[in-house]
C-alpha cells in the first residue's frame, strides 16, 4: 500500500494491490485499486475507490464457464 497526501491537508490518495483466486473456478484475480480518502477529526468522511472493472468481469465470467 502506498499513501500520498494531496494539496489539501485532509485528503489522501492510496494505491493498493490485491491478489486472490476465485474459489469456485480457480481463476486468478489480481487488481490494483486507487482510493481517495478524506479524513476529518480522525474519521474517514469520504472514501471513493477506483479499479479496473474488466479484471472483475473476467473473474466473474469464470464462474459461468
Amino acid at each position: 500500500m502506498r499513501v500520498y497526501s494531496a494539496s489539501e491537508s485532509d485528503l489522501f490518495f492510496v494505491e493498493m494491490d490485491g491478489k486472490g483466486v476465485v474459489a469456485k473456478s480457480g481463476h486468478p484475480y489480481e487488481q490494483s485499486y486507487i482510493s481517495l480518502l478524506r479524513v476529518e477529526g480522525g474519521r474517514i468522511t469520504l472514501w471513493r475507490e477506483y479499479f479496473n472493472p474488466i479484471r472483475l468481469q473476467a473473474a466473474l465470467a469464470s464462474l459461468q464457464a
